[in-house]
C-alpha cells in the first residue's frame, strides 16, 4: 500500500472521530455543553506525517468541519491549517515520543482554537455572563478531554500504521 493510501486511512479514522464527537455532543446538548475535539483531529498529521499530504488532509478536514458549523466561510479551513502549522512548529520543539509533551502541545493547540472560535463567533454576546460561563465550561471540558485523549489517539494511529507496514519511528522526521 502506498503512503498516501495509509494516510487516507488515517483521514477516515479522523472522520470517524469527528462523527463520534458529534454523537457525543448530541447527548451533551441536554446540558447545553459542546465538546470541541478539533486539535485531536490534526495533532497526528502535524507531528508525525509528511507535510504535503498532511496539509492537504488538514484542509479537507477543515472544509468538512466548516460545512457542518455556522461560522463564516473558510474559518475552519484557515483555522485548521493554522493549527496544523502550530503542530509543525512543535515538531522540533517537543519530544514526540514523550506523552506529556504531545498532550501539552495538543491542549495548547485546542486552547488557541477555542480562542479563534470566540473571536469569530457571530452571536456577539461578549457582555453576557452566561455566554462566558458556557465558553469557559466548554474550554475547560474540551482541554481536559484533549489532554487525556491526545497521547492514546496518537499512539493508536502509530500502531495502526505499524500494522500496515509503515514504521514512523524508522522514518526521518517529517519536513
Amino acid at each position: 500500500m502506498s503512503d498516501n493510501g495509509r494516510i487516507s486511512i488515517l483521514f477516515l479514522l479522523n472522520l470517524l472521530l469527528y462523527f463520534l464527537a458529534g454523537e457525543l455532543n448530541f447527548y451533551l446538548a441536554h446540558w447545553a455543553v459542546h465538546l470541541h475535539l478539533d486539535a485531536l483531529l490534526i495533532v497526528f498529521f502535524g507531528l508525525y506525517v509528511s507535510r504535503t499530504s498532511s496539509l492537504l488532509y488538514t484542509a479537507l478536514l477543515g472544509g468538512l468541519a466548516g460545512a457542518m458549523n455556522p461560522l463564516a466561510g473558510g474559518t475552519y479551513i484557515i483555522g485548521y491549517v493554522c493549527l496544523w502549522m502550530y503542530f509543525v512548529w512543535c515538531q522540533r520543539r517537543i519530544r514526540r515520543q514523550n506523552s506529556i509533551h504531545v498532550r501539552a502541545a495538543t491542549a495548547v493547540g485546542q486552547l488557541l482554537w477555542m480562542l479563534v472560535l470566540v473571536l469569530f463567533d457571530g452571536t456577539y454576546q461578549w457582555g453576557s455572563t452566561a455566554y462566558w460561563g458556557r465558553f469557559l465550561t466548554e474550554l475547560l471540558l474540551s482541554t481536559v478531554v484533549i489532554y487525556l485523549l491526545a497521547w492514546p489517539w496518537c499512539r493508536f494511529q502509530k500502531k495502526f500504521l505499524y500494522t500496515l507496514g509503515w514504521d514512523l519511528e524508522a522514518l526521518p522526521p517529517p519536513h
